[in-house]
């Protein structure tokens, strides 16, 4: 639908978009990671990133 590589034709059956989560959902897994001290996989970013507990209560991302 969109990119490089995307066509004109909107209406086409063939076409089709996707969305994974909401920022809602973000907020949610940030706040029970943080509440059961467990990482996690951040895909909403556009390098992705894994996030981890810190010994001083925080989170930390893991260097790729």
């Amino acid at each position: 639908m969109n990119g490089p590589h995307a066509g004109g034709q909107g209406d086409d059956s063939m076409v089709t978009d996707y969305c994974v989560g909401t920022k809602a959902a973000r907020a949610a897994v940030w706040r029970l990671a943080e509440r059961h001290r467990v990482g996690f996989f951040d895909a909403s970013v556009d390098d992705g990133a894994i996030w981890v507990p810190t010994p001083d209560g925080g989170f930390g991302r893991v260097p790729w």
